[in-house]
């Protein structure tokens, strides 16, 4: 059913200001709202007038954006309102945005509605959508990759066990329906779901270089940097395992995680390292960019062991400051940053150590007994044995077992085999990442791209032919993309990291 929430059709032409509303969760500090600053940052140059809606704003909140309106029920929330709320926030937030704006917005820009942190939110784009209203559906992070917990929200609290429901909440589908996304992997997921090419927008994040820094290194000890909020897909295992068998080298990392699970596994990393005595300093940084410039300049390299990033700035910062970057390859995600000119060769896509080291069986027995517990958490079946044949083949291949597959327990015990051991170290399945450090004109090669490529004026660009095509966009019924598909692409077997679960 449609309602009056749009008088008429959008009054946007070409050679008009185009009215862009963008609706969060909250401005507190956080990767999504650097993104939205960055936005309103970056079309200031664009013929563009953007309105900010969100649920909260910090209370020592410095330099809000110009325009902007707070909606408390776009904020943090678990229980969902009753159908007839959703229409009222729905209006709540178009007539807040006209006295904004001046007029309707030609296009309402949402970010991460899929998470159904609000629990109001994917109510809200389904009765904007319904009502006519031009949408961008901004997606950062998918609840189907790695976030049971976001998703049985959405599919137990808000669509109320309905797959039917639950694809018109997550994935609504009409002509003025768009989405957009930071990777193409995510863009090949929801083509395949039957997002059509011309509603699905590639748009990668903007990497500003952080602040100049004139520190330089304190010691002749090479600093091997990792810059990370070390959460389990960190895969802070890995970063020790280097550290173990490195000789003369200093290893740190910056942010210590907030989660309650992820800092409990932190701290046994701590520990493990102090019993050791591994040559690792934890927590070094700050939020602030200045501190994370000061360590750049003074790191001999970055290294990255993530096993899973969203948009991948683990691999595009470095060279902004003109550090290299060396460690883990995730090919799913630095396959078009190859295509963009990156040249990311000193990076391994797995790290091969015996399989006798943490036992078949037991590798087996954890393998399908967290795999099971996974498919649970998203309410799928237990995997069958072509599926748990499939995860174990991308974990095991001649005698060897990728170390990024295994789980902490498993990951320690090879940490404290090659501590020490000389021999042991001499049957990892990839050379030290020390020994293939980019020399300096590769470090300037990407460099050069990452500043072209990635630049805050192209993200820009990009997101204001996005708005174009967005508000020029006709009208039609509201129905519902594949969200089964969208989650079976995620679940494959052979994506699977028992430290994403």
């Amino acid at each position: 059913m449609r309602f009056p929430l749009i008088a008429g059709n959008s009054a946007w032409t070409r050679d008009s200001m185009l009215r862009a509303a963008i609706v969060h969760y909250h401005l507190r500090p956080g990767g999504v709202t650097r993104i939205i600053r960055e936005t309103l940052s970056g079309l200031a140059e664009h013929p563009v007038r953007v309105a900010v809606l969100v649920g909260d704003v910090p209370d020592d909140a410095t330099n809000l954006p110009e325009l902007v309106a707070v909606i408390p029920e776009l904020n943090y929330s678990e229980a969902p309102p009753h159908g007839q709320e959703y229409r009222r926030i729905a209006r709540r937030l178009l007539e807040d945005a006209r006295a904004l704006l001046g007029a309707t917005p030609d296009v309402v820009h949402v970010h991460n509605h899929t998470l159904a942190k609000s629990s109001c939110l994917p109510g809200i784009v389904r009765e904007l959508a319904a009502a006519g209203q031009r949408l961008l559906l901004h997606i950062h992070d998918f609840a189907e990759d790695g976030r049971p917990a976001d998703y049985r929200r959405i599919a137990d609290t808000i669509a109320g066990g309905d797959l039917g429901r639950l694809a018109q909440m997550m994935y609504p589908a009409a002509p003025q329906i768009h989405y957009a996304v930071l990777n193409r992997r995510d863009y090949g997921f929801l083509k395949d779901a039957g997002v059509p090419e011309a509603n699905l927008h590639y748009l990668p994040n903007p990497v500003r270089p952080l602040p100049a820094s004139e520190a330089r290194r304190e010691t002749e000890t090479p600093l091997v940097l990792y810059p990370t909020r070390a959460i389990r897909r960190k895969n802070l295992g890995e970063f020790l395992l280097w550290a173990a068998v490195t000789d003369g080298a200093q290893f740190a990392t910056t942010l210590e995680p907030t989660n309650p699970t992820a800092l409990l596994f932190y701290r046994r990393w701590k520990a493990l390292s102090q019993r050791l005595g591994l040559p690792v300093r934890f927590g070094v940084g700050s939020a602030s960019e200045h501190r994370l410039a000061d360590l750049f300049a003074s790191a001999e390299c970055v290294i990255t062991t993530s096993v899973a990033e969203g948009f991948g700035l683990a691999f595009i910062e470095p060279w902004t400051v003109g550090r290299p970057l060396v460690g883990r390859d995730i090919p799913e995600i630095t396959s078009e940053f190859r295509e963009a000119g990156l040249k990311l060769d000193a990076l391994y896509p797995r790290l091969p150590v015996p399989l006798e080291w943490v036992g078949e069986r037991r590798l087996r027995r954890r393998l399908r007994r967290s795999l099971t517990s996974y498919y649970r958490s998203y309410g799928r079946d237990d995997p069958d044995l072509d599926v748990l044949e499939a995860a174990w083949r991308a974990a095991v291949a001649d005698g060897m077992v990728d170390f990024g597959r295994l789980d902490e327990d498993l990951q320690a015990r090879v940490v404290r085999i090659v501590t020490g051991n000389r021999a042991a170290r001499r049957s990892l399945g990839v050379p030290h990442p020390l020994e293939s450090v980019p020399g300096a004109d590769i470090v300037e090669h990407n460099r050069r791209v990452t500043v072209h490529h990635f630049s805050l004026e192209t993200y820009a660009r990009r997101l204001s032919e996005i708005y174009e095509h967005v508000a020029s966009s006709s009208v039609g019924s509201v129905g519902a993309h594949d969200a089964a598909r969208v989650l079976s692409a995620f679940l494959r077997p052979e994506r699977f990291f028992m430290i994403r679960t």
